[in-house]
């Protein structure tokens, strides 16, 4: 037995015959993944990243059995880190972003204006907009809902307002531009995976998007015509308020960050050029007009930001809300959000190359051939099957780009509508699962359940509305952007050389083995 198995891990003169995996142990592979989430992460709660790298492991014995040997799933996994290394730089640069936006004021500012106007007789409606509004700006639901969210928490508890309808305002607005923003993780993810650019996928979400939030906003709008009028902002938004202004000189200077985001999504100079601009830009109005040291803003840059570099020597002196605005970001912060991105393209690597997803979903795929609206249907059952046993949007998305790209190429629709269908589930629908990061995160920040009398999510309407969106816009053929004939034989040419030079890159391996 130990033999047999060092033959698998050791190079061999005798190539090795592969064969495709058969349908039972497909669909093993696949209740061995749900398994180990649902006992693990769900169970006993342990993080999510070490049961992916356990299925990773015994997927690679179970390719063994399938004629692959170890450097043949190695290289398959290299291959597919090519991709990675952008989305795992974009991270990188979106955390250390987010903190010199915090340094420089930006962020702080935007939140002072947004408790400024706020309608305290619309609680339910300004919590969604500014939340909306925070979102996109910073790229991150969870940061959104730690900070803005939890200051309009606090506002509308303090009115009134009822604690489930309040949180399903603020979630529902933070997933708005957790899904629309130019640098957030998911936003980044979703094109790269399924082979089209930000922009281009930003556009075509906007076709579900836009309307969920007009219901959404209306739905809201109605809820807060029920509460009592003449309500003022509670103790925490006015000390959040006071407070952001003393550490801070707020004027439209340190607007110019953001400014140069927002001109980058409408030029499309590029995701990654748009955010070192404005992180750059951010330095210097960090250095220059707030009068940081410089020392302190490359650290916060680097390592996230502290108050401490404002000069606040003791931070139990600041509420605990400026500290969730402020104590952010940061390019090691990143580190958990990348390794999970790791974790989850070697279990899909691994799962494509030997031919599990394929087999798996065989039966699945046959049903979509040519028939779009089964497609679309498809995608986002599978997405949520998969951000339910995984926990995360990350895999999901990953995973499932990889069973159902060629399809879509294969029906000539553009990587766009494959992109915004995975977010129409893997970031709209997070919220939903309670044992999901997202769920848990908002469940135990804000002290509510998500079903039952008292959950949030039946009044999160845009984690519903999304998927139904994409039903109705299969349905009726709007916005389900068509591919040139030129451009649909690049597509499939391209996996299929990507799948050849796989197979060419392994033949030169087994060819130095043998030598």
């Amino acid at each position: 037995m130990a033999k047999k198995l060092l033959d698998y891990v050791t190079p061999s003169k005798e190539p090795k015959i592969k064969r495709a995996p058969t349908f039972f142990e497909s669909v093993l592979a696949i209740i061995i993944l749900v398994a180990l989430i649902g006992i693990g992460y769900i169970g006993f709660g342990w993080p999510v990243n070490p049961m992916l790298m356990l299925a990773s492991l015994i997927f690679v014995f179970m390719g063994f059995r399938c004629g692959w040997t170890w450097d043949a799933l190695q290289n398959a996994i290299v291959e597919k880190f090519k991709s990675v290394t952008v989305i795992i730089l974009m991270n990188f640069l979106v955390g250390g972003t987010i903190a010199a936006c915090i340094f420089c004021g930006t962020i702080p500012y935007l939140i002072y204006l947004i408790f400024k106007l706020i309608n305290p007789d619309q609680i339910y409606l300004w919590s969604f907009v500014s939340c909306a509004i925070f979102s996109v700006v910073t790229g991150t639901s969870w940061t959104t809902a730690g900070t803005i969210g939890l200051a309009m928490f606090g506002a509308g508890i303090g009115m009134g307002a009822d604690p489930a309808i309040l949180v399903a305002a603020i979630v529902s607005g933070a997933i708005f531009g957790d899904k629309l923003s130019p640098i957030s993780e998911t936003t980044i993810l979703a094109p790269l995976c399924a082979g089209t650019d930000v922009y281009s996928h930003i556009y075509s979400m906007l076709y579900t998007t836009i309307p969920t939030a007009i219901i959404c906003a209306i739905f809201f709008y109605i809820c807060g015509s029920s509460m009592p009028g003449g309500q003022q902002l509670p103790e925490v938004a006015l000390t959040t308020m006071e407070e952001l202004s003393q550490l801070f000189k707020f004027s439209p200077v340190v607007l110019i960050p953001f400014i140069l985001i927002f001109c980058g999504s409408i030029f499309k100079w590029g995701n990654m050029p748009s955010l070192c601009i404005a992180s750059f830009a951010a330095v210097f109005v960090a250095i220059f007009y707030q009068r940081g040291a410089t020392i302190d803003v490359l650290n916060a840059f680097m390592g996230g930001m502290k108050v401490s570099y404002l000069g606040v020597e003791d931070a139990t002196t600041l509420s605990s809300a400026t500290l969730s605005i402020l104590q952010r970001g940061g390019m090691s912060g990143m580190g958990s959000t990348n390794i999970t991105v790791c974790c989850g393209f070697v279990l899909a690597a691994i799962m494509g190359a030997v031919g599990f997803l394929q087999t798996a979903f065989a039966p699945i795929l046959n049903l979509c051939r040519g028939k779009r609206v089964r497609l679309i249907i498809s995608t986002l059952f599978t997405d949520f099957v998969i951000l339910s046993c995984a926990g995360s949007s990350y895999p999901a998305h990953i995973i499932v780009s990889e069973i159902y790209k060629r399809e879509y190429f294969e029906q000539g629709l553009d990587p766009k509508v494959l992109s915004r269908t995975l977010e129409d589930v893997g970031t709209m629908c997070t919220p939903l699962v309670p044992w999901s990061a997202s769920g848990a995160y908002y469940i135990g920040l804000f002290g509510v359940a998500a079903y039952g009398v008292g959950g949030y999510c039946k009044y999160a309407l845009n984690c519903w509305l999304n998927p139904i969106a994409a039903i109705i816009l299969a349905v009726t053929g709007i916005a389900m952007f068509k591919m040139s004939d030129e451009k649909r034989k690049q597509m499939l040419a391209q996996l299929d050389e990507e799948a050849r030079n796989e197979g060419e890159v392994e033949a030169v391996r087994q060819a130095v083995a043998e030598n």
